[in-house]
């Protein structure tokens, strides 16, 4: 029906009418407008004391009109003959007056240049899921009319059309299109995802879900959508978004609040070479875990963004699909892990985060390449477990697994049970490669101030041409920094993974850093103490210098022995000069290439242990370190050779011995070094020996060792003398 409007309209009642007549007659009906079929206006109706009734008026024959009483809230009455009849603007006449022609009413925004439309182009140009149909009171089901609102958006190929949500919306499965977003408006817009409890364990999809489609940008902004986590969900492995095996390009999630997915909160899995996602980006979102240990699920939701391809076979693991990824400026609680950076990602950053208690890793990469991981915050409340309170691990804050990934800026800090290790660098490969693996190259770890854990603060396994420089290690409980090498995983023929060409630099370690592998770099680090935290992985074994990556100082050693050469003077004991030795040493009979003297450390006693004691008392106290560097060659001796560090406190009486022993001495001069870290909160000075008949403290051993170039000092001697 239409209605129809006119200036001046205006009559008398011929009669008077009672208050249920469905006729008027007027004096003269010739100033009012005409009426076609389905056309109408309002009347009003004003008697001589000013009682009022508005009618709607839907035909008129001659000076007759047909109305509908009663209208807009006002009553049907009598009125008298002569009472006032009058075609006036009403609120109804006004309002439907817009709805039919709101293409006639002009819109003219401010601004100098503006161009004026019309009412109902203006309106058009947004829409709600309430346009098609969708309730909002968080009882209906609007899945169909939010369907609905997203194919329509769709349809427009120019640009990007947004599908405004205000009330709260329950919906099953929803398939996102291009070209299309969906924005939260008002002070709460939220999507309730109903999950299925019938079914098959692993039947169900829900939420917002695409596969196999081409999608390009569908994007998600200031939205509340609550995953409704719950018991024996036969969608068990579902997200909260996913795209499966798409061809997706500009993906968002921004502004947004998530709860409780039965897993994951955001997914993107790719199954084929065909399947190339690019440009993602999650932003400003919060990730919140309220519901753990269901029946029949995962104890606790799973990730706040999840990428991986899953189509890899042994031969090209790592075959990239999704490109330029960004996990940013998020905030998780008590979820699995915040960015899950899976295999096949090419260019990702993770920045600007803030997690809180979380099941697993903080963050976690996986056989992805070229990213950037910095500035986040990782944390624990005070006494949090994971595994007590759901099951989960604790584990490592960042773990990465990769290739030219940069690692910077970020504090992790444990209030409560403690992470296992705090950065985590390691090789990787897929189960299907039944134990090949592909080292992590080209790492950065630099700046990161991580404290409290429980074993190793920044933990590398099997890395390459990597670096870990400039950061704080405090209050770690085992090691500071740790580099394994040829464990886990071998490469394609068997061999070993092995970790080689480290920078190990200028880093500030509550306690030890310990080292494998091949052509490292170390130096200027230092522990609380001041002094050099190096330590060997053989512990109270001599360790030949060139299993020890090479490692060398860049600055700051300073020698504590005066005789480094160990010269001698005449044939009585004590001749060496610069030490006390009870038997007399000789010249070795060879002398290694690079030092200009070598003497043959004598044990003839059966009763003790005989050494080449240097004379001079070193200063210390509790967990100072002395590092002592000599080179070895087999003589008589068949029970090894050894280095003691003896402590002793400021009565000059011991407090404890330690050897560090080589029970086999190679035939050819080799260089060895150990270090010492004193032990007891007594102890004011050390003395270093050399013992040549004993890789223990034996004292029946008798024999002798040649020994070459001894140095001692407080940091890590080089290769160079």
């Amino acid at each position: 029906m239409s209605i129809v409007i006119k200036n001046n309209a205006s009559n008398f009642l011929a009669d008077g009418i009672n208050d249920s007549q469905t006729t008027i007659d007027l004096q003269s009906a010739a100033s009012f407008p005409a009426l076609g079929a389905g056309e109408y206006f309002y009347g009003t109706i004003e008697s001589v004391s000013g009682q009022i009734e508005i009618v709607k008026v839907t035909n008129i024959a001659g000076n007759t009109l047909t109305v509908v009483r009663a209208q807009e809230g006002t009553s049907a009455a009598a009125f008298a003959e002569g009472s006032r009849f009058e075609l006036r603007v009403t609120v109804g006449s006004v309002e439907d007056y817009v709805k039919q022609n709101a293409e006639l009413a002009d819109y003219t925004p401010a601004g100098a240049s503006a161009v004026t439309t019309n009412i109902q182009d203006k309106l058009r140009e947004t829409f709600s899921a309430k346009d098609f149909g969708a309730v909002g009171d968080g009882v209906t089901d609007d899945t169909a009319a939010i369907q609905a609102a997203i194919d329509y958006a769709s349809s427009f190929s120019d640009g990007i059309t947004d599908v405004y949500f205000s009330g709260v919306f329950n919906i099953i499965l929803i398939e996102p299109k291009s070209n299309v977003r969906l924005v939260g408006v008002g002070p709460f817009a939220k999507i309730v995802i109903n999950n299925p409890t019938t079914g098959s364990a692993t039947s169900g999809v829900t939420g917002l879900y695409a596969e196999s489609k081409t999608i390009t940008d569908f994007h998600l902004l200031n939205l509340v959508i609550d995953g409704n986590r719950i018991a024996n969900g036969t969608n068990r492995f579902e997200a909260i978004v996913q795209f499966r095996d798409c061809t997706l390009t500009r993906f968002s999630a921004k502004n947004c609040i998530f709860y409780d997915p039965m897993e994951d909160f955001i997914r993107i899995l790719n199954q084929s070479t065909n399947s190339i996602s690019k440009d993602i980006e999650v932003s400003g979102c919060k990730f919140i875990g309220t519901k753990f240990n269901l029946a029949g699920i995962g104890p606790y939701p799973g990730n706040a963004l999840r990428t991986f391809n899953i189509f890899n076979v042994a031969s090209n693991y790592g075959t990239k699909t999704i490109f330029n990824v960004r996990f940013i400026n998020n905030y998780c609680e008590k979820i699995r892990t915040g960015a899950d950076i899976k295999r096949g990602v090419a260019g990702f950053i993770v920045s600007d985060n803030y997690t809180y208690d979380m099941m697993d890793c903080d963050h976690s990469v996986d056989g992805s390449f070229k990213g950037v991981i910095s500035n986040n915050i990782c944390s624990t409340s005070s006494g949090f477990d994971a595994v007590a309170f759901a099951g989960g691990t604790n584990t490592n804050y960042i773990e990465v697994q990769g290739e030219y990934i940069v690692i910077a800026n970020n504090v992790c800090e444990q209030n409560g049970v403690g992470k296992t290790n705090g950065i985590f660098i390691t090789d990787y490969g897929r189960p299907e490669e039944a134990g090949v693996g592909h080292v992590s190259i080209g790492i950065t770890v630099e700046n990161n101030n991580v404290n409290n854990v429980n074993v190793i603060t920044y933990k590398f396994s099997n890395p390459h041409k990597s670096k870990i420089n400039n950061n704080l290690a405090l209050d770690s409980n085992v090691w500071s920094i740790a580099i394994d090498s040829g464990i886990t995983r071998n490469d394609s023929l068997g061999n070993p993974l092995v970790s080689e060409n480290v920078s190990i630099t200028n880093n500030v370690c509550a306690s030890s850093i310990i080292t494998a592998g091949t052509k490292h770099s170390y130096g200027g680090n230092v522990d609380t103490n001041g002094q050099d935290p190096f330590r060997f992985p053989s512990g109270t074994l001599l360790n030949p210098v060139a299993t020890l990556a090479n490692m060398f100082v860049v600055s700051g050693y300073s020698e504590l022995n005066t005789n480094t050469d160990l010269e001698i003077s005449g044939a009585a004991p004590n001749n060496v000069i610069g030490f006390n030795n009870p038997e007399a040493a000789t010249v070795a009979s060879t002398i290694p290439y690079d030092t200009t003297n070598a003497i043959t450390a004598v044990d003839t006693s059966t009763t003790n242990v005989r050494a080449v004691e240097y004379g001079r008392k070193l200063s210390a106290k509790q967990n100072d370190k002395f590092f002592v560097k000599v080179s070895a060659k087999q003589n008589s001796s068949t029970g090894g050779c050894s280095v003691i560090v003896q402590e002793f406190d400021s009565s000059d009486v011991v407090t404890t011995t330690a050897f560090y022993g080589l029970a086999v001495i190679p035939s050819d001069w080799t260089d060895y070094m150990c270090v010492h870290r004193v032990s007891e909160a007594t102890t004011a000075y050390v003395l270093v020996k050399l013992v040549p008949a004993t890789a223990f403290n034996n004292p029946t051993a008798t024999g002798n060792t040649d020994f070459a170039k001894l140095k001692i000092g407080r940091t890590p001697q080089g290769l160079n003398y």
